[in-house]
């Protein structure tokens, strides 16, 4: 089953005069825990705010649909921009790391040091 398609799981879309400019990936885990994933935002528009109302419309999707209380994700930890961005809006590192699934063939890396950080914020 696809994300996109899944009992628990929503593909969330932004739009503006009809055209797409972001979208994110929300699940509900175990009891009262939600997942974020796959946040982007069109890149002439980052810094406007978008990425903000996503990850807030997210959070109210988890809380309302599922009622999480804690939304969490994974980034990779070299992207220290992003993961200070996520800090921000309140995220926060649960001290656990993830590996890098290097032994996907769907997966191309160009560096070898790379490994996920956990982050959570309750909702």
């Amino acid at each position: 089953m696809g994300i996109i398609t899944a009992r628990d799981s929503r593909l969330l879309v932004a739009e503006t005069d009809g055209q797409l400019i972001g979208c994110c990936h929300v699940e509900s885990r175990s009891a009262g825990d939600a997942y974020l994933g796959l946040v982007s935002v069109r890149p002439y528009l980052q810094d406007r705010g978008v990425g903000r109302t996503i990850v807030a419309n997210a959070e109210r999707e988890a809380r309302a649909r599922w009622g999480a209380q804690q939304m969490r994700m994974r980034v990779i930890r070299q992207r220290v921009e992003l993961i200070a961005w996520y800090e921000r809006l309140g995220y926060q590192r649960t001290g656990e790391t993830l590996p890098f699934p290097y032994d996907n063939p769907s997966v191309i890396a160009t560096r070898s040091d790379l490994e996920f950080v956990l982050l959570a914020k309750p909702i």
